[in-house]
């Protein structure tokens, strides 16, 4: 008997096993900040604003602006897409994140969205992260650059958000409206780059995420696959990992496909064996305040600035 014919007949205890996992990593990001602290005097934060008339904890987003900045709204923005699985997670572990970010003169927006649930499937997932994205970009307006970024299952979200931002089939697909803005950049944490986040031996997992992933949208599963989703107008991407991670060894194969797309990419990997903190999966995001991750998230941000020059300077050579 297949294991999904075992479900069907009821063998919920793995969709417990699922949960408890994911609800034990978020224990231990709570765990891993607290000991830090948002400087307030450096940065401004506009917080829990809400995306829609009726909403929940789930519709709101955070926005984290540089005090030393005149007019701040005038900064390139960060929309940022949190992790989790698909399943838990909250824009309140961007936190630090984002203060970092957001003194290096950037916005950055944290969002939140309902994760899935025996409710919530992907395509309402998506449909909210859509909202929220709609109402930052109409709130914050009079940026001059828009970028993405999602890390671990927040990632694999960002890849689709970016795929259906030049896809009107995609977004007929997904029910979505897309904001009159370009995409200038794609930031890439931990990216699992499709909906199998667990290895094969835990099969089981595997199926009871995706059956509430997938439900009354059984046809959406073939489009949550990095590759299948790439078209020529996705956005240059930078791309980060560690040698441990669950994750790593996708990055490689992603960053050959890019390769051989001739796609705009830019990417940074960490050895464990090379920095003295002890790092975990997206490291860089959760603890911003560690060394190395203060380097990556600077990389990235050289990496959009390098972008942000070659659009000013392909501009000045239409012209």
């Amino acid at each position: 008997m297949r294991y999904d014919e075992k479900e069907e007949k009821g063998v919920p205890m793995f969709r417990d096993i699922l949960y408890s996992i994911c609800n034990s990593q978020v224990k231990q990001i709570e765990k891993r900040q607290k000991d830090l602290a948002l400087d307030t005097e450096a940065v401004i934060l506009s917080r829990n604003q809400p995306y829609k008339e009726k909403y929940s904890p789930s519709h709101l987003y955070d926005v984290y602006q540089p005090r030393a900045i005149e007019d701040p709204f005038q900064l390139p923005l960060i929309i940022t897409i949190h992790g989790g699985a698909f399943i838990v997670g909250d824009k309140k572990y961007h936190r630090y994140y984002s203060g970092f970010i957001a003194v290096q003169n950037y916005q950055i927006a944290p969002i939140n969205f309902r994760v899935i649930s025996e409710e919530v499937n992907l395509k309402e997932e998506i449909q909210d992260i859509f909202d929220a994205i709609n109402d930052v970009v109409k709130v914050f307006k009079g940026f001059p650059r828009l970028y993405i970024m999602g890390e671990s299952a927040g990632a694999m979200l960002a890849i689709l958000v970016c795929a259906i931002w030049n896809d009107p089939k995609l977004q007929k697909k997904f029910g979505v409206k897309v904001p009159d803005y370009k995409l200038s950049g794609l930031a890439l944490i931990a990216c699992p780059y499709n909906h199998q986040l667990y290895p094969k031996f835990m099969a089981p997992i595997n199926y009871s995420s995706n059956k509430m992933l997938f439900a009354r949208c059984s046809e959406l599963k073939e489009l949550v696959d990095a590759k299948k989703l790439w078209n020529e107008n996705m956005p240059p991407v930078f791309i980060t990992d560690y040698d441990k991670d669950i994750f790593y060894k996708r990055q490689f194969d992603f960053e050959e496909f890019l390769k051989s797309r001739n796609h705009p990419y830019r990417s940074m990997y960490v050895n464990h064996k090379d920095v003295e903190e002890k790092l975990f999966h997206t490291f860089n995001v959760i603890r911003p305040d560690y060394e190395i991750s203060k380097k990556i998230n600077l990389e990235m941000i050289a990496y959009f600035n390098e972008l942000a020059e070659k659009e000013k300077t392909a501009k000045k050579s239409k012209k």
